[in-house]
């Protein structure tokens, strides 16, 4: 008799192609993964998959199995999803997923008194930048910075995220901005070119770009360390003591900032507690993140 719990690492299988990507997607062992499947493959007398050196491709029964399989899976979430919607219990997880530096620089500084509110309701951050699929209830919430929201969500727009430009008063006091030939950097996003697009409406489009440091915490470990200029979030930049805002350089408005779930889980009162207390908190801080902070520019030491 075939065991139902296999579909899960067969359909997760066909989509990665990998048996290391399927695993770490649900947190097994890469022998689970097999297993699991071959074992599948047993119970139904078919060979789901072609195994070859690059990956795992399926076959043309593999390939009808999957979808019949994939109706299941639906079922299933749909199902679940409908019994949470009714949930009003005030505890159990509630899966976050946002940019790991809203949660490190912002969010986990006010948990814990939405933890003492409600101390049974187990809240798990999810860092990615990726689109989950709350429909599989990969997460319960998705905090995201998108022109756009997906129509399948529900939530609102709380904001619109600025950034800025950042560096130490020791490397502000050091180099003449205004002059191409100072020494003075930007530190590089990912970017293939010495002067990059998007330095170009600061003001210091003359100066290049350096080394490569494509995500928001290498930036400000290597502005803090003297190495540049750093691009940053306000949220990040403002509150840091050792960083300055560049003078004449002004904040720029990036995306729209929302808070979303699957509509069913609207009425999962811990899911709802959580983004009512998540959105109040951002939009109380709304000046932190749009950049409105007053008394953070440089001036020079006389």
């Amino acid at each position: 008799m075939m065991n139902w719990n296999d579909l899960k690492y067969f359909v997760e299988l066909a989509r990665s192609g990998s048996v290391r990507a399927t695993a770490t997607k649900l947190q097994v062992s890469h022998s689970t993964v097999s297993r699991r499947v071959e074992a599948l493959e047993k119970d139904l007398s078919v060979k789901l998959f072609n195994r070859f050196p690059e990956g795992f491709v399926l076959t043309a029964e593999g390939e009808h199995a999957l979808v019949r399989a994939q109706d299941v899976e639906n079922g299933v979430h749909g199902f679940e999803l409908e019994l949470l919607g009714k949930d009003a219990r005030l505890s159990g997880q509630v899966k976050v997923t946002l940019p790991e530096p809203l949660a490190s620089y912002f969010l986990l500084q006010h948990l814990p008194a939405f933890n003492r509110m409600y101390p049974d309701i187990d809240v798990r951050f999810i860092p990615s930048y990726n689109w989950l699929d709350l429909s599989r209830r990969e997460a319960d919430v998705a905090i995201r910075s998108v022109d756009k929201a997906p129509e399948h969500l529900i939530g609102r727009q709380l904001l619109v995220m600025h950034d800025a430009a950042y560096a130490t008063r020791e490397y502000l006091d050091r180099y003449d901005l205004d002059d191409p030939d100072s020494g003075a950097c930007w530190l590089g996003w990912d970017d293939n070119v010495v002067y990059p697009l998007w330095t170009k409406p600061t003001g210091y489009g003359h100066l290049p770009a350096v080394g490569s440091m494509p995500d928001p915490n290498l930036q400000i470990a290597a502005a803090k360390a003297g190495m540049g200029i750093a691009w940053l979030p306000c949220f990040m930049g403002d509150p840091d003591p050792e960083l300055f805002r560049l003078p004449r350089c002004p904040t720029f408005a990036r995306w729209k900032t929302w808070i979303l779930t699957h509509p069913e889980l609207r009425t999962t009162e811990r899911v709802r507690q959580f983004v009512r207390y998540t959105s109040e908190l951002i939009l109380q801080h709304i000046d932190l993140f749009e950049g409105r902070q007053p008394g953070l520019g440089y001036t020079a030491n006389t």
